[in-house]
């Protein structure tokens, strides 16, 4: 009789450890694929139609300020959901309330080879008494992992969707410098 009080008394001791141990143990996140701004697009400058590149022309000048994500995985599939934080400044004379622009996000292995690209527009808001405006955006993207790789070894890049003009001078104010021109 003692032998089986004794028995169950480690199994009862084996159990309460167990459970401790597994209660405080951390479930291991598996790591999320990176998420960049790609420089050249990550600033957009609208100038008024038919004017000049001078500050008095500039319709509005917006930047992705910050790229936030986080991930879920379902076996060979990891699901990212990426937040965009876009910061706006519109021109003295640009009179409207609201700028419609587009953006990309793209997805890309550690090859750099584009696993697939989609694009989307962003209304920008300003209100009657601020030329300042901020939106926040939530894309999501899944992504199969091929076998062999992992999370971060998928990149997922953010820019805006540039016609050669606007790229040609985002990457002349980058030379100067400049990121933005407006207060």
């Amino acid at each position: 009789m003692q032998k089986i009080y004794f028995t169950n008394k480690l199994f009862l001791i084996f159990i309460i450890f167990f459970f401790f141990i597994n209660g405080c143990a951390k479930k291991v996140q598996l790591p999320c694929p990176k998420a960049m701004v790609l420089s050249e697009a990550s600033s957009i400058t609208t100038f008024v139609p038919g004017k000049g590149n001078d500050i008095t022309d500039i319709e509005t000048e917006t930047i992705i300020n910050q790229v936030v994500r986080s991930c879920t995985y379902n076996k060979s599939v990891v699901t990212v959901k990426t937040l965009i934080k876009f910061e706006s400044t519109k021109g003295q004379f640009y009179k409207k309330n609201v700028k419609n622009l587009k953006f990309f996000v793209a997805v890309i292995d550690k090859e750099e080879n584009i696993l697939g690209k989609e694009n989307f527009s962003i209304e920008v808001p300003y209100t009657n008494n601020s030329r300042k405006s901020q939106v926040i955006d939530t894309i999501e993207q899944i992504i199969p992992i091929k076998s062999g790789l992992r999370g971060f070894d998928y990149t997922i890049l953010v820019g805006f969707k540039l016609d050669p003009s606007e790229l040609t001078y985002n990457k002349q104010q980058r030379k100067l410098g400049k990121i933005k021109r407006l207060p």
